[in-house]
């Protein structure tokens, strides 16, 4: 779950709606539906035509920013309450990837803060970083899945006695 929630975060092809052509109307009904509070709702309402749209996306930005610190912060717990159950290299890993991901989160945040693209653009170069391990992690356990679905049968098993 965390990994989505930074890959939709940092993403560098994000979709909007267009909150710049909607109406008085369809704006309201829209804004009820979004999780923001009644103030940044008419922060958006109150946008100059031309600054809505930027004023909503940078409110849901820091929205989606921290949907993704709450669901690190569980990977993190996760981590603390079960890492100790986990196969070393599995542990490694995901610890690897608990740091790259949170490298993602602070990277985009900042890039977003100083209006940096690059550093907007580093943040989902991190997050592509996980995939290889993410697939090591995978191999490892479809492995140790194999190994034990091949126990040797014993003699009465293989004779049908």
């Amino acid at each position: 779950e965390s990994l989505k929630q930074i890959e939709g975060l940092v993403h560098p092809l994000q979709e909007y709606a267009d909150v710049e052509r909607m109406t008085e109307e369809q704006l309201n009904e829209f804004l009820e539906e979004t999780p923001f509070s009644e103030t940044q709702k008419d922060e958006v309402k109150k946008s100059n035509w031309g600054e809505r749209g930027e004023k909503y996306r940078s409110i849901l930005f820091w929205h989606k920013s921290n949907k993704a610190k709450v669901t690190f912060g569980e990977l993190k717990q996760y981590m603390a309450r079960n890492g100790i159950f986990l196969e070393p290299e599995i542990k490694r890993n995901l610890d690897e990837i608990s740091k790259i991901l949170w490298s993602a989160i602070v990277s985009k945040e900042e890039g977003v803060r100083a209006g940096d693209r690059e550093l907007q653009r580093d943040a989902w170069k991190e997050v592509e970083k996980t995939g290889p391990l993410y697939k090591q992690i995978e191999r490892y356990i479809q492995k140790r899945l194999q190994s034990h679905g091949r126990k040797p049968l014993c003699k009465t098993e293989k004779s049908g006695d």
